[in-house]
């Protein structure tokens, strides 16, 4: 709604997920869980009307956690009406297990007017997690299973490139004819000057807060240990034949053999 009478900056987020609707959302759950006689875990909880709810709930001996994200304890949504706010930083480093070494997938990123410019410091990993290992940073899907069966059978290897293949080094995308970032446009000719123009500012405003990435230092991020014993280290023991539970993936996922 708000995209279409041209709100799409930041605001947008603020207008179209008023707290009321969040506070409700959460009291619901927590209604259908008691009648369950379930616990229920809340995640991403942003706003006081959620987190009352949870209390109030907890109060009453109801087994209910609500889980928040650092920036809505520092942040209000005046944040969002910022002038100055013409762009976005986004990255990732770790998120799940199944690379050698727990290691992870680090990104970095810029989003400013259109463009969407992406850096991969580790693009001989893979991005979804090994194949061997089910690309257990996916969960199991009918897609899923559906494009990884496209590949195998030599049908359409396409989508299991777009969804599970390994990215190249950095990636520029036009958000507004490219939305789905299908087409690269990070070694085109007529985008150089956007790339590095991007390159350079997120590059610039990373340092200033002191990312390690930025400084030849993104080893500390590969070094923290998985917190989980149980899955810790899963794709060397998964590989030397340990029986492993993966329960967010299907036994079909995994591949047979390593990919090249």
């Amino acid at each position: 709604k708000y995209m279409e009478i041209g709100t799409t900056g930041p605001e947008g987020h603020a207008f179209s997920r008023p707290p009321e609707v969040e506070g409700e959302a959460v009291n619901r759950a927590i209604m259908i869980a008691d009648q369950a006689g379930v616990p229920l875990y809340v995640v991403h909880v942003s706003c006081e009307a959620a987190h009352e709810a949870i209390r109030r709930a907890r109060s009453h001996g109801r087994r209910v956690y609500g889980e928040p994200l650092i920036q809505h304890l520092t942040l209000d949504e005046s944040e969002y009406f910022n002038p100055d706010w013409d762009h976005v930083l986004i990255g990732k480093e770790r998120h799940d297990i199944g690379r050698p070494n727990d290691w992870g997938y680090p990104i970095r990123g810029i989003i400013q007017g259109q463009m969407l410019y992406l850096q991969n410091y580790e693009s001989d990993r893979w991005p979804a997690g090994n194949p061997e290992t089910g690309y257990l940073n996916c969960d199991a899907s009918p897609t899923k299973t559906d494009v990884l069966n496209l590949r195998r059978s030599g049908e359409q290897p396409s989508f299991w490139e777009q969804c599970f293949g390994k990215r190249a080094p950095f990636e520029l995308y036009d958000l507004a004819s490219d939305p789905d970032c299908v087409k690269n446009l990070a070694e085109s000719s007529d985008y150089l000057a956007e790339r590095e123009s991007l390159a350079k500012r997120m590059t610039n405003t990373l340092k200033s807060q002191g990312d390690p990435r930025m400084f030849g230092r993104g080893d500390i991020f590969d070094n923290y240990r998985y917190v989980n014993p149980g899955t810790r280290n899963f794709y060397e023991r998964y590989m030397s034949g340990e029986k492993l539970k993966a329960g967010w993936v299907n036994p079909s996922d995994f591949e047979k053999t390593p990919i090249e």
